[in-house]
């Protein structure tokens, strides 16, 4: 975990992708917590409550569906979606 104002959960599909993640923006200034898959993403969103969650876009492309596990429906996480892998005429 970085120190930083504001807590975000980076969410990876392997821990390399979600360590990255989570220098990247600790690196920025935030307070980073890093999980792998959706039921790690559960699990650290219950322990950090974070303010954003950075994830990577293949986690949400399959359509995991709500992945951040609040027992409050009515708490609303911003999510950031970073797709490490460009198509390929990029």
């Amino acid at each position: 975990m970085q120190r930083g104002s504001v807590q975000a959960l980076c969410v990876g599909r392997h821990a390399f992708l979600s360590d990255h993640l989570g220098r990247l923006f600790g690196e920025l200034g935030l307070t980073t917590t890093c999980a792998v898959g959706i039921e790690g993403a559960r699990a650290a969103a219950r322990r950090c409550r974070p303010d954003l969650v950075i994830c990577d876009y293949d986690l949400l492309a399959t359509g995991a569906g709500r992945p951040w596990g609040y027992e409050n429906p009515h708490t609303r996480v911003p999510q950031h979606a970073r797709n490490q892998n460009p198509p390929h005429d990029q």
